[in-house]
Parts: structure tokens; C-alpha cells; sequence
């Protein structure tokens, strides 16, 4: 089977939040002609396109995390307690980084209650119990 033959079967799933934050913590204080932090923009765009190119796949979906409690939540009342509130300038380039997602013909996936790692998860089983190839592209550790 080809290089190609086998993409047009793969589905690729980023963590597009675990993609920002480590694009955030790796480029910081750049900023965009009007003073807005945009490393994690930056970061986000060039490590996106790596994975598109180094994984090819006929559908590409980013998944993403929401901002209200997960279902973790309420197992452990504790879940995530001990986290420091999100940094202001990664918070305003969330947007972008959705918007770069879309302007690139991606599709972008969130669920309330679930962390974009339990999307990617819930994707790779289904995708396996079909007989295709699912690629899941992230850092987190979850």
C-alpha cells in the first residue's frame, strides 16, 4: 500500500490545547505590530502544520478543551484543584488559533464535560473498531 493509499484512510486527531500551552510556555513575549502576545499563535500554527505534513490523513479533526468543569470533576471534587488560572495572553489567542484552524479546512471538535484528550481517546476507538488508522498528535500525558 502506498504513502497515499494509506492516508486516504487515517484520521488525525490533534489536542489542539495541549498544542497551545506547549507552544505557549516554549515561545514567550512575542508579540504581533500592535503589542499582542502572539508566540502561542506562532507556535501553534508551525507545530500544526508539522503534524499535517509529517501525518498525512484524508480527515483531520482538533480537538479541544472547554472551559467549564469535566466530568473528572465531579469523581474527584480535588480534579485539577491545584491549577494556576490560565494566563491572560495565552487566553486571547485561543481565538486565533481557532479561527487559523478553520481557515485551514480543519474541523474543530469541543464537548462540554470532556477534555479534548477524552475526545481523542472516544475517536481512536471508534475509528479502530471500523478497521481505519487513527493518529492521535499531542503532548499531553493524560
Amino acid at each position: 500500500m502506498t504513502k497515499s493509499t494509506e492516508a486516504s484512510k487515517r484520521l488525525l486527531v490533534v489536542d489542539g490545547t495541549a498544542l497551545a500551552f506547549r507552544a505557549f510556555f516554549a515561545i514567550r513575549h512575542l508579540t504581533d505590530g500592535q503589542g499582542r502576545p502572539s508566540g502561542a499563535l506562532y507556535g501553534y500554527i508551525t507545530s500544526l502544520l508539522r503534524a499535517l505534513e509529517d501525518h498525512p490523513a484524508k480527515y483531520v479533526v482538533v480537538a479541544w478543551d472547554r472551559p467549564e468543569p469535566t466530568f473528572r470533576h465531579g469523581i474527584d471534587n480535588q480534579y485539577k484543584a491545584n491549577r494556576e488560572e490560565l494566563d491572560e495572553d495565552l487566553r486571547m489567542q485561543f481565538p486565533w488559533m481557532r479561527e487559523v484552524t478553520e481557515l485551514l479546512g480543519l474541523k474543530s471538535l469541543e464537548e462540554a464535560g470532556f477534555e479534548a484528550d477524552d475526545i481523542l481517546a472516544s475517536l481512536a476507538v471508534q475509528v479502530s473498531a471500523q478497521g481505519h488508522e487513527g493518529r492521535l498528535f499531542t503532548s499531553d500525558k493524560d
